[in-house]
């Protein structure tokens, strides 16, 4: 761990508020440092967790995401990397898997046998009715 990430300063600025971009960084060395208790607290909290517009996660986002993949609890992954409009992170990190590049890690995913992959050619957006 650098000197650089055991500072509280890295991660929040002057009011304590957390830079988003850094909070995918923060949550996987909580997880080190308590030797897996974040994971195990969010297994003992939900059985299921739902991620939807997953190709705008980026950095240690993507990270994330794979440890919780490879955690007991159940995951529904949800995107469609032609609507790519926002990234959760602007870290250097994992950036060839922003947007549709998404599609490169979720097959490496399936490869590893972490999760089904499902490409749909048609949208199922639900229209209001008015």
């Amino acid at each position: 761990m650098s000197r650089r990430q055991m500072s509280p300063r890295y991660y929040c600025d002057r009011e304590n508020q957390a830079y988003s971009d850094r909070l995918g960084d923060f949550a996987l060395l909580c997880n080190e440092a308590s030797d897996g208790k974040v994971i195990r607290r969010l297994n003992d909290m939900f059985a299921h967790i739902f991620v939807d517009e997953v190709q705008d996660l980026a950095g240690f986002d993507i990270d994330v995401l794979e440890l919780l993949l490879r955690s007991p609890i159940a995951m529904s992954l949800v995107g469609d990397i032609r609507q790519s409009t926002y990234r959760t992170s602007y870290a250097t990190k994992n950036k060839k898997f922003c947007g549709r590049g998404f599609i490169l890690k979720a097959e490496a995913w399936k490869k590893a046998g972490l999760c089904e992959v499902t490409y749909m050619a048609q949208s199922r957006a639900m229209a209001e009715s008015g």
